[in-house]
């Protein structure tokens, strides 16, 4: 301790008749932001906007939706199914975790680092893999191998499994050190990046009953639990429980300049949780074809940003530990809704509907009917007209759908152009089936509705 070392000094100023040291006291002062919070706050953001953009890699080479209103469930597999039931268990087990860790942390902890090590090595491993894949093709046709609780790997995985392997022993070694937040830190990112790729969200109705449910559950925690258990349970968990150890899934960041040292630290699921929804919100804007100034995933992350400060900020106001999502989620949901609201797109983005457009050149647009349509035309149904308009909201100029004639000789229905193609245009049309409404825009593509 520093008293410690003021009576070391002392004696051996004595011993060698040297100058006896003095001690000088000064007021300690809590800056509102320091160099360690910036750092802090730009790494949590830029893992938050980094995770989104990698989970929608699979979007590379995938033509918008042509139909109006297809959902996005229809186009991805592999993505995540939530009732709210789930989410209720969720919350439950991860409140009875905590207890759990609570009253048992000096027999886990040690099962938790192991864990936290071999799963940084495996995340590493598999995002390597990805990477090593995409620059050598020709790693995807060697074969690999099966190991032991591992199952089978690839050969690019066996690769990036060597420095995922380094990394996560020396971060075993190193960890108690001044050299193991760098690479707690770098095993996490890997691990915020796997999680946003491995799962995706379909509707925004089930990423905002998670965020609800898990903004209940992080005030209650931290701030109520000490009424039943004389300290807060999230506090003391993520401290180590007075182990001597901490517990590992959290950034860290050491208190550059503070005389008192320690670190600054948020956990992986402030990171992760409104990563599910900005990853969201990205897929959205890329499947509607949206700008990032016209559509969800910069204001929300604008949002997230703005939480991270006004958490930073209370943290240092009140000199206690912070509920961080209950800032970051009505900066992040709070606002999104409130966007959609304004913009009356809030059905669509709630269910996960995109309304597609269908651009043509402008002025002409040219549209085949055969002498079927044409009699048919007269009994053109309201509803399309309705679902032309929506699809055209919001659009202007040479990228709007421009209708030269009227309604009801845009469209046609029964008989289809000989040109229609073999492929299907939506899943749910199988080749030779076209649907029944049907339009050839200027080139002769036909387009389905």
């Amino acid at each position: 301790s520093a008293g410690e070392r003021f009576l070391k000094a002392g004696i051996e100023a004595r011993e060698s008749g040297g100058q006896t040291p003095t001690l000088s006291l000064v007021p300690y002062e809590v800056s509102l932001l320091n160099f360690s919070e910036y750092l802090l706050i730009s790494l949590a953001a830029g893992l938050v906007a980094l995770s989104a953009c990698f989970s929608t890699l699979d979007l590379f080479g995938v033509k918008a939706c042509e139909p109006l209103g297809m959902e996005i469930e229809d186009e991805f597999e592999g993505h995540m199914k939530v009732d709210k039931w789930q989410i209720v268990g969720f919350a439950l087990a991860a409140s009875a975790s905590l207890v759990l860790l609570f009253f048992f942390m000096k027999y886990m902890i040690y099962f938790i680092i192991f864990a936290f090590a071999t799963g940084g090595a495996t995340w590493i491993a598999q995002l390597g893999g990805m990477g090593l894949e995409y620059c050598f093709p020709s790693l995807k046709n060697k074969p690999g191998m099966s190991i032991p609780c591992l199952g089978p790997l690839a050969h690019a995985e066996l690769l990036a499994g060597i420095p995922g392997l380094i990394v996560g022993t020396c971060w075993v070694i190193l960890r108690n050190t001044p050299y193991g937040w760098p690479l707690q830190d770098f095993m996490g990112a890997g691990f915020l990046c796997f999680i946003q790729h491995s799962y995706k969200v379909l509707k925004m109705k089930t990423v905002a009953m998670l965020l609800v449910a898990m903004f209940f559950f992080d005030i209650f925690w931290v701030f109520i639990s000490p009424v039943f258990f004389h300290e807060s349970v999230m506090v003391r968990v993520a401290q180590g429980g007075g182990t001597g150890e901490s517990v590992p899934m959290l950034l860290r960041i050491p208190n550059f300049g503070d005389p008192f040292g320690g670190y600054r630290m948020i956990g992986f699921g402030d990171i992760a949780l409104p990563g599910f929804l900005l990853s969201y919100l990205r897929r959205y804007d890329l499947m509607s074809e949206k700008s990032m100034w016209q559509g969800y995933f910069l204001p929300a992350f604008i949002g997230y940003f703005v939480g991270l400060n006004v958490t930073i900020v209370a943290l240092s106001l009140m000199r206690m530990a912070q509920p961080a999502l209950l800032y970051l989620v009505p900066g992040t949901l709070g606002t999104t809704v409130a966007l959609a609201a304004c913009r009356g797109e809030l059905g669509l983005l709630w269910e996960g509907v995109v309304a597609c457009q269908t651009r043509v050149a402008q002025p002409e647009v040219s549209w085949f009917l055969d002498a079927q349509a044409q009699q048919q035309q007269q009994q053109q149904p309201a509803g399309i007209s309705q679902l032309l308009c929506c699809g055209a909201s919001g659009l202007s100029g040479p990228a709007a759908l421009q209708l030269v004639q009227p309604l009801p000789l845009a469209l046609g229905h029964g008989p289809t152009p000989h040109s229609w193609p073999a492929q299907p245009l939506h899943p749910g049309y199988g080749p030779g089936s076209p649907p029944s409404t049907w339009a050839v825009d200027r080139n002769g593509v036909p387009v389905g509705f």
